[in-house]
C-alpha cells in the first residue's frame, strides 16, 4: 500500500531518466494498478484475506511478467518465433 500511496501523491519522480516501454509491459502496468487498486478495496471492504492474497498475486504476477520474474507464453511463443533454436 506504501507504493501505492507515494504513486497517487505524485511523489515519484523519473528525473534524468528516459523510458520507454513496450505494449506488454504497458499492459502488464495496467494490470498491476487494477489489481492493486482491487486490493486496496478489498482491505477496505475487511473482506477474508483470501480474497487479498488474489489481488496480491495478480499484482505480483504483472509486475513479474516487466521484470522477467514472470514469463508468459505469448512471451515464450514470441521468443521462439522469433529465434531458430535447435538446430
Amino acid at each position: 500500500m506504501a507504493i501505492l500511496e507515494i504513486v497517487k501523491a505524485g511523489k515519484v519522480q523519473a528525473a534524468d531518466m528516459d523510458l520507454a516501454i513496450n505494449q506488454r509491459q504497458a499492459a502488464a502496468l495496467i494490470k498491476a494498478k487494477s489489481d492493486l487498486e482491487q486490493l486496496q478495496f478489498t482491505i477496505t471492504e475487511q473482506l477474508p484475506l483470501d480474497f487479498w492474497t488474489i489481488d496480491l498475486r495478480g499484482a505480483i504476477q504483472a509486475l513479474g511478467e516487466i521484470t522477467g520474474e514472470e514469463v508468459t507464453e505469448s512471451v515464450l511463443d514470441r521468443i521462439f518465433s522469433r529465434f531458430c533454436i535447435g538446430k
